[in-house]
């Protein structure tokens, strides 16, 4: 039974070596023109943090009109080392505000705009938030991005920690207004607001969106992960998530970063490749990943579908196995639910997008990471174990490797104590007989991961793996330890530390308030209010086409310090376009590509390829009129767009 036990063991292993490899660098796909969210979710970060991952999300190489930044501040906090709140941070930065006094007063009560009303996750009074939005073009090296930044106030009266309600709060604000822009269901006061600023100020309907990606405020997008993201999901409409590297920005900072560097490698390219080999990743991490919006397959929602959000937004957390879940594993909960419901799609992994993040460098912020990744980690395993339609059969199947990792995870400390048995009783004992079956797993384990490093060539990983050897009675025997014995933690320790008025040190707690009825929360159909006609986008990038005129008293540079433009610019259609060839008149052209648009396959065709079909229709070259031809197919999509969100109401 051992050696069968044994011999399962190394073929997983094997396969993960196989999988690893097969995982090569595609170079850089063709730029796909699909609109794309980025949600920034920030708490306590600082200006430098925010910066960092903001401009890295708004220099990608993709095109900045079809991509909107939607920031939420999650509560009007003040992180420790910060001199002002997260929120004044984010709206300076932005340029809604000129500095952090403007900020506060911009975000007073008696200030315009007024905070609208939404329902947030909390018990009692908790589940009532209010939110300001603010909405413009974010500079930078001559790029002009769309943002949407909504800052959490709390309730009337709320005075510590006001609307801070939770990174999942963050994310459900913005899944439930998709999910009911899709389904056309009555909206919240928050979600009327969002609306308007979608439709009337950014000039893009919500429902046109296809992409979703989640970003943390302190990771750094490489300039290409977001168009590697979006070319994988486009050539496989299966595929309903995923994710990219994850590598560390401060791997020399100090020893508790140094054990981590190999980890983070080996957890991408080892394990996270295996289980997409399968199309089933157990973790997207929510610091880097992107999901699909809804299916242009079926014009049904995927990531905001009502039976994702329904779970997703539970607020009766209860029970020790729902707190895990939903209280310190949010991000690996998400993936597991996305496996859940939707069992025939793929979650992949691509190595060739990549993010920067930092570690703890600290080791008391270490052990609070690794006791809730640990603890919401067994239950979300234990969660996908019920889950009858993982891919394969019996031991050759993903239930079978959760099962495995399960296991490996709970028996690690003893795994430990074994292996150090073994080395003592060699080293003591000259007649001890050699261990044969153990010897082959370890050496399976360490040097196969080996001959990764040196076909990848990452020979620096080599190293890095010894000092994660030497470091293994931490990670393989205290840690573990340690979060099981505070199995029933769900704080989140000194990894996200405020300040009070007096700048001393609180940790987050939870408070208790009077019942809440979530029906006093008004809901309306957007259609019955006065928002204005939406401006439609062309494909032209802002600065090269002049398509919007920026009214602000900044102007706008080519170089790193650009200044950020100012609050809610207005934006107006260009005036003067050019003069059109002969050729078919502007009605006989959006015709056409109305009709070409609805029969074409939105995963695959492109604007060249419809341009080149006009071309071939009309017996003349169309590229001169690439300009009028974007901005009928930007129509069309946009009318197909609305009638798809009625299709899938009715």
């Amino acid at each position: 039974m051992l050696l069968i036990s044994t011999i399962l063991l190394v073929a997983i292993i094997g396969f993960k070596f196989i999988a690893a490899l097969s995982f090569a660098t595609q170079g850089n796909p063709e730029h796909r023109e699909k609109f794309v969210l980025c949600c920034i979710p920030c708490y306590s970060e600082g200006a430098d943090s925010l910066r960092l991952t903001i401009d890295s999300v708004a220099t990608s190489r993709f095109d900045p009109q079809r991509m909107l930044m939607f920031i939420v501040a999650d509560g009007m906090v003040v992180g420790s080392g910060n001199t002002a709140s997260t929120p004044q941070i984010l709206l300076t930065l932005l340029g809604v505000a000129e500095d952090d006094r403007h900020a506060a007063r911009l975000l007073q009560e008696s200030h315009e705009p007024a905070a609208a009303a939404f329902l947030s996750i909390g018990e009692g009074m908790k589940q009532s938030n209010r939110a300001k939005v603010f909405s413009g073009l974010y500079a930078k090296q001559g790029l002009l991005v769309p943002f949407v930044a909504v800052i959490k106030m709390g309730r009337p009266g709320e005075t510590y920690r006001s609307g801070n309600r939770g990174k999942r709060d963050s994310q459900l604000l913005l899944m439930r207004f998709l999910g009911r822009v899709h389904d056309q269901d009555p909206m919240c006061p928050l979600e009327l607001e969002l609306f308007r600023h979608f439709r009337d100020i950014i000039g893009v309907h919500p429902s046109v969106y296809e992409y979703l990606i989640w970003v943390d405020a302190d990771t750094e997008v490489f300039p290409d992960s977001i168009n590697h993201f979006v070319s994988a999901m486009a050539c496989d409409s299966a595929i309903v998530g995923i994710c990219g590297e994850t590598v560390l920005r401060n791997e020399d900072d100090s020893w508790v970063t140094m054990i981590q560097v190999y980890e983070y490698f080996i957890s991408h390219h080892l394990a996270k490749a295996f289980e997409s080999f399968f199309g089933s990743v157990t973790c997207l991490p929510g610091c880097f990943c992107m999901y699909r919006i809804f299916s242009t397959v079926t014009n049904a929602p995927v990531l905001v579908s009502q039976s994702v959000i329904a779970d997703y937004g539970e607020n009766n957390v209860n029970t020790l196995h729902l707190k895990n879940l939903l209280s310190l594993g949010e991000d690996r909960y998400l993936t597991t639910l996305m496996l859940k419901h939707f069992p025939n799609s793929k979650l992949k992994f691509t190595p060739d997008a990549r993010a920067k993040t930092n570690a703890p460098n600290t080791w008391a912020v270490l052990i609070s990471q690794r006791r809730r990744w640990m603890n919401s980690t067994v239950h979300n395993l234990f969660e996908l174990l019920m889950l009858s339609n993982l891919c394969g059969f019996c031991v050759f199947s993903m239930r079978f490797v959760v099962f495995l990792d399960l296991f490996a995870t709970v028996v690690q400390p003893a795994g430990f104590v074994y292996v150090v048995y073994l080395i003592v009783s060699l080293a003591v004992d000259e007649e001890a007989q050699i261990p044969l079956i153990s010897l082959i797993m370890i050496a399976a384990i360490y040097g196969l991961q080996v001959v990764i490093f040196v076909i990848k060539r990452e020979w620096q990983h080599i190293g890095w793996m010894i000092v994660y050897i030497l470091a293994m009675p931490l990670y393989a025997f205290y840690l573990p330890l340690y979060a099981f014995w505070h199995f029933d933690d769900f704080s989140w320790g000194e990894t996200r530390m405020v300040v009070d008025a007096n700048g001393t040190g609180i940790q987050v707690v939870d408070s208790k308030d009077e019942a809440f009825d979530p029906a006093s929360i008004p809901l309306a159909d957007p259609k019955d209010a006065n928002m204005g006609n939406a401006l439609v986008m062309t494909v032209q990038p802002y600065a090269a086409s002049g398509f919007y005129e920026m009214h602000s008293d900044r102007d706008v540079g080519d170089d790193d310090d650009d200044q950020p433009v100012m609050q809610q610019p207005v934006l107006q259609p260009a005036t003067g376009a050019a003069a059109m060839p002969v050729g078919p008149t502007d009605a006989m052209l959006q015709d056409r590509i109305y009709a070409l648009v609805a029969a074409a396959d939105l995963e695959r065709v492109t604007k060249r390829q419809i341009v080149e079909q006009l071309s071939h229709e009309y017996g003349m070259d169309m590229r001169p009129r690439t300009k009028a031809v974007s901005a009928c197919i930007d129509r069309a999509l946009f009318d197909l767009g609305e009638a798809r969100a009625r299709q899938v109401q009715s």
